[in-house]
This record gives structure tokens, sequence and C-alpha cells, in this order.
């Protein structure tokens, strides 16, 4: 469980970072002005920039909630793994929950 969940946080941490990217990199044509343009030109052009500046907008959203979920993800699939190997090796913290007297005293 804790392999197949790290690997599913790994990659939506990479769809998470990819998202942004692959969305400027299909938008990039389109802030490039025509030359000489028609007024009507003009418009669609700052019409079409709108709507990727938008679409850009909402990918690095996205983006950021896939890595954020990603990332978290990962820190619950190591805490458990963490747990599940406590118990297995059969630590004083996995039972009671709190350190043995012994580490809290200093004796």
């Amino acid at each position: 469980m804790a392999i197949i969940g790290r690997k599913i946080g790994v990659f939506v941490i990479c769809v998470g970072l990819l998202l942004p990217v692959a969305s400027c990199m299909r938008a990039a044509g389109t802030y490039l002005p025509y030359q000489d343009p028609t007024p009507e030109m003009l418009r669609e052009h700052a019409e079409a920039a709108a709507r990727a500046d938008l679409m850009n907008l909402r990918a690095m959203a996205a983006g950021a909630l896939l890595a954020l979920t990603g990332t978290a993800l990962l820190a619950c699939t190591a805490v458990q793994r963490r747990r599940v190997q406590r118990t297995r090796d059969g630590s004083p913290l996995a039972e009671s929950g709190s350190p043995p007297d012994s580490i809290v005293n200093n004796s």
C-alpha cells in the first residue's frame, strides 16, 4: 500500500508541475502580435491573449492543487509506513503512543 501511494503521489506532483508548463507552451504563439494588423486583427489578438491568460491562470491553479495533493499523499504514506515499521519492530512508541520513562527521565 505504501509503495502504491508513493508512486501515485509522485505522479500527481509531476502532473501538477507539468500542467502549467504545457499550458504555457500551448499558448506561446498567441502572444506574438501580427505584423501591420488591421483593427479587426488587433481585437482578435487581444481576445486570444486574454483567453490564453485565463487558460494559463487556471492551469497554474490546478497544478498547484495537484502538487499540494501529491505532497500530502506522500506525507501520509510516509507516516503510515513509519507507523507500520514501528509496530513490526515492537517499538514502545507504537504500543503506548508516548516515549518510555527511560527516555523521558534520561536515566
